[in-house]
């Protein structure tokens, strides 16, 4: 580990002084919000269950959550730049030592692989809400589309991600943006609704079971995020020129996916009633703009589902391959892999979301306390040096 460090730190000391390429920083950003911004995202049932459902707290914690996820993903996609020997085999043990490290490298395959079949799911719940085609026939089909797409390999996966990322971005804030202001003064009574919606439906609480957990809510949006993409992330800054390009590529694509949330999630305040009883709640806000939006984001959201599903599928396959292994073997594991999520996704979207991402929320929060201590600790011995 030593070794692979001096080597790291050469690089980073020979590319320090280096021109940072911003165009290359929003591709690093593009291509991580696209990859971790997820089914559950970018339907809007994860800002729902996180955010929207605990009301004002619920805007608090969104704004918080933007500064502290835009500074994690920045210090993995630094990470990744300065170790790139095999960053995501890595990367845990550096920050939370051997033995959680090792069991996180363990786990991590397992939460990226049940967060690919959540956003088959979600396809196949897009698919059914939109054309009203059964959920099977949904979920094969962006199986099969992403199990294409993988089987290309990383460089090729990254300029499709890099791509693809702000298209999602522009439609989910203008849709966001034109409920918003169209249905502003319904945001007044979202409030008073919230206090009392348990009462006439089942309100989806990401965490606890009431709105007075608005803040453990956003602590398990951070690290479940996170998590499962932290493979993926540090890999990303790899890619990266400087450090701080790496760097500023994952402060960027934290942001963008955080302004994007806050969006949506006053956008989805203005009808709070009816979003609760939807599978796809930015997909109703753009039905409900005309039916040509909701006919052009159907597309926009199962493209953002299809990049995610890559990139989880592509974690997932990496973890459990040596790198040894010949390309037939690779390709195998990556059909079977795809043949399992399938058989996963068959489970209704919403159950999944509820369970699949708390739980991964707090074994998260242990990894992220240790990264900012370790963190805190590396920058005050530089201070002193």
């Amino acid at each position: 580990m030593e070794e692979v460090t001096r080597q790291d730190q050469v690089k980073g000391q020979a590319s320090s002084s280096a021109k940072v390429s911003y165009s290359q920083v929003v591709k690093l950003a593009g291509a991580m919000i696209t990859a971790i911004i997820g089914s559950g995202f970018s339907s809007g049932e994860e800002i729902l269950q996180f955010f929207s459902v605990y009301g004002i707290r619920g805007m608090i914690s969104a704004l918080l959550v933007l500064v502290v996820l835009a500074i994690t993903s920045g210090l993995i996609m630094q990470y990744g730049f300065s170790h790139p020997s095999n960053p995501p085999k890595t990367v845990f043990k550096y920050y939370v030592g051997k033995v959680f490290g090792s069991f996180l490298n363990i786990y991590i395959p397992i939460l990226a692989f049940l967060i690919g079949v959540v956003t088959v799911s979600g396809a196949g719940a897009a698919i059914n809400q939109y054309f009203g085609l059964a959920n099977f026939w949904g979920t094969a089909l962006i199986t099969i589309i992403v199990l294409l797409a993988v089987l290309l390999g990383f460089d090729r996966l990254i300029n499709v991600l890099g791509a693809l990322g702000p298209i999602t971005l522009i439609a989910s804030i203008g849709i966001g943006l034109y409920t918003l202001l169209t249905n502003f003064s319904a945001l007044q009574v979202s409030e008073a609704y919230l206090q009392v919606a348990n009462q006439y439906t089942d309100v989806p609480y990401g965490a606890g079971n009431g709105m007075g957990f608005w803040w453990l809510a956003g602590i398990l949006f951070i690290s479940y995020t996170m998590m499962g993409a932290i493979p993926f992330i540090s890999q990303l800054g790899t890619r990266g020129g400087t450090k701080k390009e790496s760097f500023l590529g994952g402060v960027l694509g934290g942001v963008g996916l955080m302004v994007t949330a806050i969006f949506l999630n006053l956008a989805m305040l203005t009808d709070i009633e009816q979003v609760l009883n939807v599978e796809v709640p930015v997909l109703y806000l753009a039905q409900a703009i005309s039916p040509v939006v909701g006919g052009i984001f159907i597309y926009v959201l199962l493209q953002e589902m299809f990049t995610t599903s890559c990139a989880f599928l592509w974690t997932v396959s990496d973890a459990i391959t040596k790198k040894s292994a010949s390309s037939r073997v690779k390709k195998w594991i990556i059909v079977l892999i795809s043949l399992a999520t399938l058989a996963g996704a068959q489970l209704p979207f919403r159950t999944l979301v509820n369970i699949v991402y708390p739980i991964s929320g707090y074994i998260g929060i242990i990894f992220l306390v240790a990264l900012f201590a370790k963190e805190a600790y590396r920058l005050a011995q530089s201070k002193k040096a």
